[in-house]
């Protein structure tokens, strides 16, 4: 089973999901698209996997996707299960790694704070951490009461739109 992260433009949750299933929908008939009781933040469950679901959506035209997040493993929101499952995910892995945090909910106090502790466990276990030329990306996602962990390349995340993309196009008068 395949999940992803998709985040969305606040308060078109719904056109979005619409979107995001018209691309699923001929691989994975019965793929289903979650609320995560956030607001932007969509979750896509699929018998697909997720680097797969990544692939379609970055292929398929769509106007209300963001950012696009494959899920390796999703823990309990509490600091030692998240610790365990990095430590787990990134053994036997070489490489300089970029880590990432997003935070929804109070289950955690800081992201700032939980991805300095990550960087120094790994640092302590031999690995490097560096945030301009990274080989690979360690993307923490906080979602309330679970939280969603990817590890890999940088470019398994994929990134279509951004919030202020648009800001810029100029309205044509008739």
């Amino acid at each position: 089973m395949g999940l992803a992260i998709i985040t969305v433009p606040h308060k078109k949750e719904a056109s979005a999901k619409i979107e995001i299933l018209d691309c699923i929908l001929p691989r994975d008939y019965e793929a289903e698209v979650l609320e995560s009781g956030f607001q932007g933040v969509l979750i896509l469950k699929s018998k697909i996997n997720s680097d797969e679901i990544v692939n379609i959506l970055k292929e398929c035209p769509t106007a209300y996707v963001y950012k696009v997040i494959p899920v390796d493993i999703i823990v309990e929101s509490n600091i030692s299960s998240i610790l365990k499952a990095i430590i787990d995910l990134v053994k036997g892995k070489t490489g300089r790694i970029k880590i990432e945090c997003c935070k929804r909910g109070k289950a955690i106090e800081s992201s700032y704070e939980l991805k300095l502790m990550i960087g120094e466990k790994l640092k302590e276990l031999g690995y490097k951490i560096d945030y301009k030329n990274p080989e690979l990306l360690l993307f923490i996602n906080i979602i309330g009461d679970k939280t969603a962990i990817t590890f890999g390349s940088p470019n398994r995340v994929i990134k279509k739109l951004s919030p202020n993309s648009l800001s810029n196009i100029e309205i044509q008068k008739s």
